[in-house]
């Protein structure tokens, strides 16, 4: 792109452009395909930019100044309209970041939110056997729960990992690991530990709904969060946890 092209570009992003330069640059769209590809690119940005909604979100100025169309009329004012400063790439950059943010990380308040209602739940297993044989309880077994009563999660989780691999029928376990996990904010593995557990017909279906629905919460599920922490308080057994439930369904 000429210097005088690039000239005009950043006088009109600037909004200095005059009225004479506002004609040349449109004379210069026309017989220009550089300029106007580049003119091209940018509308695709700002496309992109309107689509998202997400002004209100930008705290940069400079950002949240190029994400607002400059104002204009006459022979170029449908350029003026479409093209905009030359924060508009930095502002796009911005948005994109924004948007990740939102979808894979859980707002503070949220993330909080969940932290603060996330309940310990005491360890009721019983070690006599497992399942139904009559086979020792292995020692790995106990040195994760071992953990898991000392509330030491970082490294209870992936314990009771290797404990459900090896021991994938036992639904108790996995309970207990997903538990961990929702301590640990780790909510997409939670999930994946306890959605089979709220299926089941184990002694833990009830309680593993508030763990779910916590774990559903903080992976930014919203509405399976709101719909299975009202099951878990819908439940005639579901008493202990259900003023962090309540709290959570009215903040979400």
């Amino acid at each position: 792109m000429e210097n005088r092209s690039e000239h005009l570009l950043e006088a009109y992003f600037a909004h200095t452009l005059s009225e004479a330069e506002s004609a040349e640059l449109s004379a210069l769209l026309q017989s220009d395909q550089a300029l106007a590809a580049e003119m091209r690119f940018r509308q695709q940005i700002a496309s992109a930019v309107q689509q998202k909604s997400l002004r209100a979100g930008i705290e940069n100025p400079d950002w949240a100044k190029a994400t607002i169309p400059p104002a204009g009329s006459g022979a170029g004012s449908a350029i003026k309209r479409q093209m905009w400063s030359r924060y508009l790439s930095a502002a796009a950059a911005a948005i994109v970041l924004l948007v990740v943010a939102w979808v894979y990380i859980p707002t503070g308040s949220t993330s909080n939110l969940i932290a603060e209602q996330t309940a310990v739940f005491p360890n009721k297993m019983t070690f006599k056997s497992l399942g139904q044989t009559s086979m020792a309880v292995p020692p790995e077994v106990i040195q994760a729960f071992k953990l898991y009563d000392q509330q030491n999660y970082t490294e209870a989780a992936p314990a009771l990992e290797k404990v459900v691999t090896a021991f994938p029928d036992i639904v108790d376990y996995r309970f207990y690991w997903g538990v961990s996990l929702v301590h640990n904010h780790q909510y997409a593995e939670a999930v994946k530990a306890l959605e089979p557990v709220s299926e089941s017909k184990n002694d833990y279906q009830t309680v593993s709904l508030y763990y779910l629905g916590l774990a559903y919460g903080g992976n930014k599920e919203m509405d399976k969060s709101k719909m299975t922490l009202q099951k878990y308080i819908d439940a005639t057994d579901g008493v202990t946890y259900r003023k962090q439930a309540f709290k959570v369904l009215e903040e979400l």
